[in-house]
């Protein structure tokens, strides 16, 4: 008889919904765990500009936002990078943790993980995102956890490694010789 309920509650725990492949253009690839909507930047906290665009997805563990970019023609990908790594912690009154590199078939990608100032709350939070430049586009990727008093960053882990390792780039053939 204990058997039972144990077994019940195992097997509801992993059936999880599939993830949904998610094309953001002809460039890359990425799954999330629901629908993306596109959102307005302003709406986050961030300034509109004409050459962006947002996607958001959220499920019980999270957000998952999408963030699509062309700045334009770009001379060296390591000098964008570390403007990037600038901006991103400017905004968000950030302190970095880590700073490490992915590979893709589109050239390196960059991940962050830094400390940053809830708005609404005031609270430090540990916040992830993923950036990676192809040909003339920025792809930044990047994971809220719902859980509000965490203050490691623990919180999602694996959801949010599901979306980052999910990511898929192909670059035009070009750009790879280019690189």
């Amino acid at each position: 008889m204990l058997l039972l309920p144990f077994l019940a509650t195992g097997w509801s725990c992993s059936q999880q919904q599939p993830w949904l492949t998610r094309v953001v253009d002809e460039r890359v690839v990425v799954q999330v765990p629901a629908e993306l909507q596109e959102l307005a930047p302003e709406n986050l906290g961030m300034p509109p500009t004409a050459r962006q665009i947002m996607w958001g997805a959220e499920d019980a563990e999270g957000m998952y936002l999408v963030l699509r970019q062309t700045p334009g023609h770009i001379n060296n990908r390591e000098r964008y990078y570390e403007g990037l790594v600038k901006g991103v912690l400017r905004s968000a009154h950030g302190e970095l943790l880590v700073h490490s590199t992915f590979p893709t078939r589109g050239g390196n990608g960059i991940e962050l993980m830094f400390k940053a100032r809830d708005p609404n709350s005031g609270k430090s939070v540990v916040q992830y995102s993923r950036s990676v430049l192809v040909d003339s586009c920025t792809y930044s990727f990047s994971f809220v956890s719902r859980n509000e008093q965490d203050s490691t960053g623990a919180s999602g882990m694996d959801s949010r490694r599901r979306f980052f390792e999910s990511i898929t780039v192909t670059p035009r053939m070009e750009s790879v010789v280019e690189q």
